[in-house]
C-alpha cells in the first residue's frame, strides 16, 4: 500500500497543472498469475471491507522501462481517455506513441508503468482506462528532471493531447517509501 500526500503539490508543477487535494488515501496492488481463488474482485472486496476503497480494476500491466534501483517517489496517473476515443484507439496512442516519447522527454523516470484496465472489480468503481506510475530516485529527479529541456513540456502535452482527458485524469503521489523493483519486475516498497 503506498500511502497519498495530501496533495499533489510535489507533482503539480513539474507537471505543469494546478495543485489539487488528494482525493485518495493510497494505492494498493496485487500480482497474481492466473485468478486467484474466489477470483480477483473476492480480493479486491475483502480489501474494501477494511479500508475506505473508491474502485478496484483487473490491469494488464506493461512494464516499458525499468533503470533498477530503489525509488522514493512514486506518482501514479488515474487516466481518463478523450471522450471521441475508443479503449484499442486510446491504448494505441498511450502505449504505442506515448511511452517511446516519455523515454526521451522524462530522463528523472526511473520507472515506467502503464497499467491497461481490463474491467472493474467493484460496483460503482470510477471510469478509468489506465492507471500509470512513474517512479523517482529522488524527489529533486522529479522537480529537475522530470522535463528534459526547455521545449519537453510542449512536445509531451501536445501528444497527451490526442489521447488523455487531462480534466478526468487524477494524480496520486506517495513520497517517503524506498522501493524497488525485484528481479522478477514486480515494485515493492519498504516501510
Amino acid at each position: 500500500m503506498l500511502v497519498a500526500e495530501p496533495t499533489d503539490a510535489l507533482a503539480a508543477e513539474p507537471l505543469g497543472v494546478p495543485s489539487r487535494p488528494a482525493t485518495v488515501g493510497g494505492v494498493a496492488s496485487w500480482w497474481f498469475e492466473g485468478e486467484p481463488p474466489g477470483g480477483a474482485g473476492h480480493l479486491v472486496e475483502r480489501f474494501a471491507a477494511d479500508l475506505p476503497c473508491i474502485g478496484g480494476y483487473l490491469l494488464e500491466e506493461v512494464v516499458h522501462w525499468d533503470d533498477g534501483g530503489s525509488f522514493e517517489v512514486v506518482v501514479t496517473l488515474s487516466a481518463r481517455r478523450r471522450p471521441d476515443l475508443d479503449r484499442a484507439t486510446f491504448r494505441r496512442r498511450y502505449h504505442d506513441g506515448h511511452a517511446p516519447l516519455a523515454r526521451v522527454h522524462h530522463p528523472g523516470v526511473a520507472r515506467y508503468v502503464q497499467a491497461f484496465v481490463d474491467r472493474p472489480l467493484l460496483p460503482g468503481s470510477p471510469d478509468l482506462d489506465a492507471l500509470t506510475e512513474l517512479c523517482f530516485r529522488t524527489e529533486d529527479d522529479l522537480r529537475e528532471r522530470f522535463f528534459r529541456d526547455e521545449e519537453s513540456p510542449t512536445i509531451v502535452w501536445e501528444d497527451v493531447a490526442r489521447f488523455l482527458d487531462r480534466r478526468a485524469t487524477r494524480t496520486i503521489v506517495t513520497v517517503g517509501h524506498q522501493g524497488s523493483a525485484g528481479s522478477d519486475g514486480i515494485a515493492r516498497v519498504d516501510g
